[in-house]
């Protein structure tokens, strides 16, 4: 392996460890999950573990900026909900984001390192006085369940209503849109018709 900022070896493909440089990019196919996957909120992991290719460390409680979007469309603007993230048991290259209420159906998310302040994300060095920030990076999934307008977990009847009641509205991330064409109309009614029946959990 030629030692860069990125490789696509996952650690077990190398005797167990990770090698990078400095500041230290996210490992992608190290985490877990991988970034760029979708689920519904309730069968979403309760953990996200972010995998460095070196050492990183924080002070604090904010090294990780969590962001969402409506599906499709908007631009990403911080959760207002708690984040948690905690240093991995075993592991000194990965941090765990935990899953909280700021995880909802509906939306794509990104989640970036804190790279500036106290409560940076560093990469661990024995060469650096004060600890470099990771290298930025964005991990990115989605959450969503098609065709459940209400949220409820299930899709039936009150999703047709929950549409129906909103036919006209427009705009990005426009409740009933569930077709995210930005518009409410008959086409989302077919769209929970076709899925009536559909669980998230």
């Amino acid at each position: 392996v030629t030692i860069t900022n990125f490789y696509t070896d996952t650690p077990a493909a190398l005797g167990g460890g990770s090698i990078g440089v400095v500041p230290f990019a996210l490992h992608e196919e190290a985490c877990s999950p991988t970034p760029n996957q979708s689920f519904t909120a309730s069968t979403a992991p309760s953990t996200f573990t972010l995998h460095h290719y070196g050492p990183v460390t924080y002070a604090g409680s904010s090294p990780l900026i969590v962001e969402r979007k409506p599906i499709n469309c908007g631009s990403f603007s911080p959760v207002a909900e708690p984040v948690t993230v905690n240093p991995h048991p075993t592991d000194p290259n990965s941090v765990i984001l935990t899953a909280g209420l700021w995880l909802i159906d509906g939306y794509d998310y990104r989640v970036s390192p804190n790279t500036s302040g106290v409560g940076k994300l560093s990469s661990v060095t024995r060469a650096a006085i004060s600890p470099p920030a990771v290298r930025d990076y964005a991990y990115e999934f989605t959450a969503d369940c098609p065709g459940d307008a209400d949220s409820s977990g299930t899709v039936d009847v009150n999703d047709i209503s929950f549409v129906l009641f909103r036919l006209g509205q427009t705009g990005c991330g426009a409740d009933g849109d569930i077709d995210r064409s930005q518009n409410v109309d008959v086409n989302d009614i077919s769209f929970v018709l076709f899925r009536l029946g559909d669980t998230c959990n």
